[in-house]
């Protein structure tokens, strides 16, 4: 009987784990400009539904830093939709470029509502509707600033990242 976890698996799931913290802790001085869907993505597309664990594992660090709070919930969700998407557009080996990129505009643009969907239930929900409408449209400059710059990191980004670390995934895993 083969083991399912094995000492590489465990590795790699610990490297992807930290890169997706790292990552997003050196650009967080940059507001909505950030490397975890790329990483999440690439990572899910190569390796797998194992990226669910690194998913889980970066939220769980980021709860350990910065304590628990909303934004949790919306990383699991969005992060791990960004996860099955990829891990599936990678078993089928879809690789029309601009296709992927609207799919990241997509998920980009749900982020802005998911996390305004969030907030504004924690809020309350008097006038959920009026209230997530405001919510929504005030963030709107800083959800755009997402969706232009995860377009443009997946363009420059996705297809080179992808051929590295299936190179990576031939040789070490």
């Amino acid at each position: 009987m083969k083991l399912f976890w094995t000492a590489k698996k465990i590795a790699l799931c610990a490297i992807m784990t930290a890169t997706l913290f790292v990552g997003k802790q050196a650009l967080s001085m940059f507001a909505n400009i950030e490397v975890v869907t790329i990483l999440t993505a690439c990572y899910a597309y190569i390796f797998g539904p194992i990226v669910l664990l690194s998913v889980l594992g970066f939220v769980l660090l980021e709860m350990a830093i910065w304590g628990v709070a909303p934004w949790n919930i919306y990383y699991l969700i969005f992060w791990g939709l960004v996860a099955v998407i990829y891990c599936f557009l990678g078993r089928k080996k879809f690789d029309n470029l601009f296709v992927i990129v609207l799919i990241t505009i997509i998920l980009t643009a749900f982020f802005g509502v998911l996390s305004s969907f969030f907030d504004v239930c924690f809020a309350g929900f008097t006038d959920f509707f009026y209230r997530f409408g405001i919510y929504y449209a005030r963030g709107v400059y800083f959800y755009l600033i997402h969706i232009i710059s995860n377009a443009i990191i997946f363009l420059l980004l996705f297809v080179p990242l992808t051929k590295l670390l299936e190179k990576l995934k031939n040789r070490f895993y």
